[in-house]
């Protein structure tokens, strides 16, 4: 037997990759030891490897302590100044990730889960030579811990959503992609996006609005073709526009429930813990199904992804197949629903002059319907008698 210690660069792009290989010498009777970044440490644990934390003093610069956003070695982290000096330096635009919780954790949203592992590996390249790399936390992410009683517990994160923004060298957006969106789709926005940047980059206030909006209603049209197809081929009627699902009822704060159907591969490892929560609801994603299912060959797993996937966990053909056609759902729906809203409001001259932050308010409050200003993301219990003191809440100082 051999005693083999990993020490890996502090990233997770940096490790994941090697779990299968250390497993594999592990069952082959050696004994394998790692050192990681602090969060991916019970992660690691719970497939079996004898894993710590490296030493604080390796993780200096806490930006490169984070996820290592596709494997790339360095990004700006939440630090957008300097993501905007290195874009003014480098003739680059800035892709801003805006997620809940941090990058660099297990447990933030879904989504970003997914980024890491589906959409990052399969443009790794793409996106580390032609962006700069930046990332922002929108709030934490909330975090849902079953106890059944008998050992076992299952801690999935709930509720919300992410978005890319393609920004120029002073901050500023020139387009959104909402959600999770097949990578050969997210490699075509970001070529796009890239285009307009260099367009406007370097106009006057009046151009560069008037470039955004004539862009953004031009790809108002393209899409509004591109669903008139759609219904064709799918023998609907041509005049049938793209639903949206969920939604609050006016007058009230959105539901948890409301806000999911807006993230598909998300809400398919959410909505059941909703549902147990008895803060569900239903949804009609029929539509987008039968779309989706037109579209599965672009939604293939790259083996990058594949790989990055296999080092969680065990990626079964059942499983496999429903990932991809979650993604193809999502793709459509992200594109012809939230996408399609956000070309309207460059369109209509109401983004292109906008903030970072003041689109990003926009977009979380009426889009993703989780505004900042409900701090229960619309998982507030029922108007029901629960039987427990308060509801059931608890208020702790982190």
């Amino acid at each position: 037997m051999t005693r083999f210690l990993t020490y890996v660069s502090p990233a997770v792009g940096h490790t994941l990759p090697l779990v299968p290989g250390l497993l594999e010498l592990r069952r082959r009777g050696h004994e394998v030891h790692v050192r990681a970044i602090p969060s991916l440490v019970p992660v690691l644990q719970a497939v079996g490897l004898e894993a710590a934390a490296v030493a604080p003093a390796v993780l200096g610069d806490p930006v490169s302590a984070q996820a290592d956003l596709v494997a790339r070695g360095r990004s700006n982290g939440p630090d957008l100044d300097a993501a905007i000096a290195e874009a003014r330096a480098s003739g680059r635009p800035i892709l801003s990730l805006r997620l809940l919780g941090e990058l660099g954790e297990p447990l933030s949203c879904a989504n970003s889960r997914l980024f890491r592992t589906i959409l990052y590996p399969a443009l790794a390249p793409v996106l580390r030579e032609r962006f700069v790399l930046h990332w922002s936390s929108e709030r934490p992410a909330p975090v849902i811990t079953i106890d059944y009683g008998d050992g076992r517990t299952l801690t999935r994160t709930i509720t919300g959503n992410s978005i890319h923004y393609v920004l120029d060298a002073d901050g500023r957006p020139v387009d959104a992609i909402p959600g999770l969106v097949a990578p050969p789709v997210f490699q075509r926005l970001l070529e796009r996006a890239a285009a307009l940047e260099l367009e406007v980059r370097g106009q006057g206030e009046g151009v560069r609005q008037r470039r955004l909006m004539d862009h953004h209603s031009q790809r108002l049209g393209e899409l509004g073709v591109a669903w008139t197809a759609e219904m064709r081929a799918i023998g609907e009627s041509p005049s049938r526009l793209p639903p949206r699902p969920g939604g609050p009822r006016s007058g009230r704060t959105p539901r948890a429930a409301e806000a999911m159907p807006l993230a598909v591969s998300k809400m398919r490892v959410e909505m059941p813990m909703l549902d147990g929560l008895g803060i569900g609801g239903p949804t009609d994603d029929a539509l987008w199904s039968r779309v989706a299912g037109r579209h599965l060959g672009e939604s293939e797993l790259s083996p990058a992804s594949l790989r990055a996937m296999g080092a969680l966990e065990a990626i079964t053909p059942a499983m496999r197949e429903a990932s991809v056609r979650s993604l193809a759902t999502d793709t459509v729906q992200n594109e012809h629903l939230l996408h399609r809203t956000i070309h309207q409001w460059f369109a209509d001259g109401s983004a292109g002059g906008a903030t970072l932050e003041a689109l990003n308010r926009r977009v979380y409050d009426g889009l993703f319907l989780t505004p900042r200003g409900d701090p229960t993301l619309g998982m507030a219990p029922p108007e029901v008698f629960s039987g427990l003191a308060g509801g059931g809440w608890t208020t702790t100082t982190r």
